[in-house]
């Protein structure tokens, strides 16, 4: 994932948002899911995940927000999962 970042992120610093250049991670990202059903909204996520790290200038945000994320599908999961004996 070091790699990634640095490939992807430092791909157009000068400009508004580089679109074309998170495309690419945003892919990768959604890809190492292997899960095909999937592939469309983990791009989209991976994408919004490279604007808030572009935005704040910290990993730290997409990661939390990566956290938040599992962590709303977790709980989702054992609600309806405890629901349906």
């Amino acid at each position: 994932r070091r790699m990634q970042r640095a490939v992807f992120s430092d791909a157009g610093p000068s400009i508004s948002f580089p679109l074309a250049a998170a495309l690419a991670p945003g892919a990768v990202f959604a890809a190492v899911h292997f899960h095909a059903a999937t592939f469309v909204p983990l791009w989209f996520l991976g994408v919004a995940f490279a604007w808030l790290y572009w935005k704040s200038g910290t990993l730290f945000s997409s990661m939390l927000c990566h956290f938040l994320f599992n962590l709303v599908n977790l709980v989702l999961c054992l609600i309806i999962g405890s629901g349906s004996n």
